[in-house]
């Protein structure tokens, strides 16, 4: 009895080392089966590429059917499981394939590693007839392909197997490009070239001062009407501007934001109906992240409302912000206009509400404040009167200003007074007060600290 019988005969005489020889037993075979799966994978994924390239007038759908069923008559000598409709509508065409990839050296020499580790898996071990039989069927469909194969061995196994492991790797790499590449040319064939004309710009234009001049008075009316303030008495289109250029920049980020998802949106929307259409089956959409996002962002708002928190504007204006671009994304505009309009749509809806709902942000923030803070908190400004003013200067603060007119609130604003530019002589400007900068900040230092304690009105 040789050393290697003996060890064999020690582990069986011990029910525990029975028992590991079996787990390791049934565990190398599996190695031995990944091994010859990641060979199918390879000459599968090789022969994607080169349908790909040759049927560029087909389908996606075309060159990974008919690499698989190839694939599979060469290796496994069945298609069972596979698409019999497909194979008898491309019946023709796949066996001219199948027989150029069968004389194709490369190609043979893919198949005969696989009916290697075939018949290896059927020798490694503790053999019986059957098995035998297997071992010699495949090794001779293996020495058919390449005659000068010879057997696979547990010494040369492991670096047989990492060179598969290895080449299936890079070839999958490239046919992901491949696959890319296909997609990216049909997308740029599909989607609507978008050419700027001076038309656009000058509309473009004419829309950027309409927003601007609608941020300062929406703004100015609502803000300032709320005080009793009208805004047309004492403010010019001059004013209304220089105030949006105050509000235009955080509304312009919202508004770009927007349109990034925007845009986003209908690039996917194309890639996805290409998709569909070179693979020919659904491909379901995975919003559940974003469905998610938006409930948990919708807790949160209730949330602070709920408990008065600060900033529970901001977070509703961004809930409808996000809520309404997303809805807005997945309505098809492209199937209802023409000329690339939906972009322009898009650009213009965007906009529209990013500046709406900052506006509205803005005014009920200020309002709150000024209605929850005394004229300490909220005085930034001493100012020198030319003559009286029918006013104590100490008992009121700026509440808002123009290129001819300074306006004053007395405490909570219970009156407001309008002083002309020409009435005042100088301004002081007091010690900067510490602010919050920083809205999300504020909000989780709220979320600590509990609800506002301030008096509502």
């Amino acid at each position: 009895m040789c050393k290697r019988d003996k060890c064999i005969a020690v582990v069986f005489d011990n029910k525990i080392g029975r028992r590991l020889f079996k787990i390791l037993y049934i565990f190398y075979g599996k190695i031995i089966l990944q091994a010859r799966t990641n060979v199918f994978l390879l000459f599968n994924a090789k022969l994607s590429q080169d349908l790909l390239s040759k049927f560029r007038d087909k389908k996606i759908k075309f060159a990974n059917q008919a690499s698989l069923i190839i694939t599979s008559k060469i290796l496994t000598d069945s298609i069972d499981g596979i698409d019999n409709k497909f194979y008898e509508e491309q019946k023709e065409t796949i066996d001219r394939e199948l027989a150029i990839v069968v004389a194709s050296s490369e190609y043979k020499k893919i198949a005969a590693d696989y009916h290697l580790l075939t018949a290896f898996y059927y020798s490694y071990g503790f053999t019986t007839d059957a098995f035998n039989k297997k071992y010699e069927e495949n090794f001779s469909k293996a020495k058919s392909y390449d005659d000068n194969t010879t057997p696979v061995t547990t010494k040369t196994f492991n670096n047989i197997r990492i060179q598969i492991k290895r080449r299936l790797a890079v070839e999958k790499n490239q046919l992901v490009s491949q696959l890319r590449e296909i997609q990216k040319q049909e997308f740029f064939k599909t989607f609507p070239k978008i050419e700027i004309t001076s038309g656009q710009i000058a509309s473009l234009i004419g829309i950027v001062s309409t927003v601007f001049f609608m941020a300062g008075f929406i703004y100015n009316k609502y803000f300032l009407g709320f005080f009793n303030v009208n805004v047309s008495r004492f403010f010019t289109i001059s004013d209304y501007l220089a105030t949006s250029v105050d509000k235009i920049f955080p509304a312009a980020i919202s508004a770009l934001i927007g349109l990034f998802f925007y845009i986003n949106g209908i690039f996917n929307g194309y890639r996805r109906v290409i998709a569909e259409y070179q693979f020919e089956q659904k491909i379901k959409r995975h919003d559940g992240i974003i469905y998610a996002s938006m409930i948990g962002w919708l807790i949160l708002t209730t949330f602070a409302w709920f408990m008065d928190l600060p900033n529970k504007h901001h977070l509703l204006s961004l809930s409808i912000f996000i809520a309404a671009m997303f809805l807005f994304q997945s309505i098809p505009l492209h199937k209802y206009v023409k000329d690339n309009a939906d972009i322009s749509i898009a650009i213009i809806f965007s906009v529209l509400l990013s500046f709406s709902l900052l506006m509205y942000e803005k005014v009920m923030d200020e309002r709150e404040k000024i209605l929850s803070s005394d004229v300490a908190a909220l005085k930034e400004y001493n100012f020198k009167f030319d003559g009286k003013v029918g006013f104590d200067d100490k008992a009121t603060f700026l509440l808002a200003a123009n290129s001819e007119y300074f306006i004053f609130c007395e405490s909570k604003c219970n009156k407001t007074y309008i002083v002309p530019k020409n009435r005042i002589k100088a301004i002081e400007v007091m010690q900067e007060k510490s602010h919050e900068k920083d809205n999300l900040i504020s909000l989780f230092r709220a979320l600590l600290t509990g609800p506002r304690n301030e008096n509502k009105h």
